[in-house]
């Protein structure tokens, strides 16, 4: 399944995505291709070093995907700061323009739509590496190298990946080392036996993967938008859509609800009939605290921030409580 911190809206991928006209494509002559690559991936892939994993399984995936891609830039003469594995482009054209730009990252990025960054097979994405087979820096943190990637060559998009998971990252975020939109390819390909045809939740699986990651997704479509663009502003719309309904409910439905929670019990518990103007000031900066901490511990259990794959925090987590009395 798909995983987004944010870069999408989870709503819109489950409920929009479908209404965008690049999801009738047929990608099963695409899947059986990757279907191949994989197969010397599952292998030999978890004695792939970087190199290896690039060359034995990435690149072929970049070139079905129909990019035209020039491997390790060069920096400028001098230069402190590295640069990603790959400089993305829409055509051999654009590629062959950029060339001789190579050192002036301003102008040969300006000729990139995406910068890509590739490890070794399986290397976690977000955290240090403890296998022993990182090429360079062990200690270094993915997430964060591109990042300092997508700042320094001033690319607004840029695709992570271990051969299995791939991430997509974009610049113009709020957080980018932790906005991402990822598809983990071992969730469909460890689970479609050979021979077997793949299910419809399969195909859609790769279906997302497919359309987030190729060269069509950053290019224009008949003078339309490119796809991620009009993705992440249909997201960012739902969003604004979201957080005005949720004031709306907030201030007219749950805030009343908490404070004649408060006089109740002030009544019936402490016997005060007939509340002051003091009274209710505190009541209502007392109904303030209490929803500010119940969003609170609700967004952080949405994001994951608290323990909810824990058996026992999540019988007793406000989401669990909120579903039963929903019920």
């Amino acid at each position: 399944m798909s995983q987004s911190k944010t870069l999408f809206s989870r709503y819109y991928l489950d409920h929009r995505l479908s209404e965008q006209p690049e999801w009738s494509e047929d990608v099963l002559p695409t899947l059986e291709k990757l279907r191949e690559l994989w197969k010397k991936a599952a292998r030999f892939g978890d004695k792939w070093n970087e190199a290896q994993t690039e060359r034995e399984f990435i690149q072929p995936i970049l070139e079905i995907m129909g990019w035209s891609l020039i491997v390790q830039p060069t920096a400028g003469k001098g230069a402190r700061v590295t640069r990603p594995d790959y400089a993305l482009f829409a055509d051999e054209a654009s590629k062959q323009e950029a060339y001789p730009f190579q050192g002036d990252d301003d102008a040969f990025y300006l000729r990139a739509l995406v910068i890509g960054e590739a490890k070794h097979w399986g290397r976690p994405l977000s955290q240090k590496d403890t296998s022993g087979r990182a090429t360079w820096k062990a200690e270094s943190n993915p997430s964060h190298q591109m990042v300092s990637y997508l700042v320094g060559t001033r690319t607004e998009w840029g695709i992570l990946t271990n051969g299995m998971v791939w991430r997509l990252y974009s610049r113009e975020v709020s957080s980018t080392a932790s906005e991402y939109y990822e598809i983990d390819l071992g969730e469909l390909f460890y689970f479609l036996p050979e021979g077997i045809p793949p299910s419809q939740e399969q195909i859609d699986l790769f279906k997302r993967w497919w359309l987030f990651f190729r060269k069509a997704a950053f290019t224009r479509r008949d003078e339309a938008r490119p796809f991620v663009q009009r993705v992440h502003e249909g997201s960012t719309t739902y969003a604004h859509e979201i957080s005005d309904k949720l004031k709306e409910l907030v201030f007219e439905e749950v805030m009343p609800e908490i404070a004649a929670g408060f006089v109740a019990y002030r009544h019936e518990q402490m016997g005060i009939t007939e509340e002051t103007p003091e009274a209710l000031q505190e009541i209502y900066r007392g109904s303030l605290s209490l929803l500010y901490k119940l969003l609170f511990l609700l967004y952080a259990e949405a994001r994951g921030l608290l323990p909810m794959d824990n058996q026992d925090y999540r019988a007793n987590s406000l989401t669990e409580m909120a579903r039963w009395a929903a019920e």
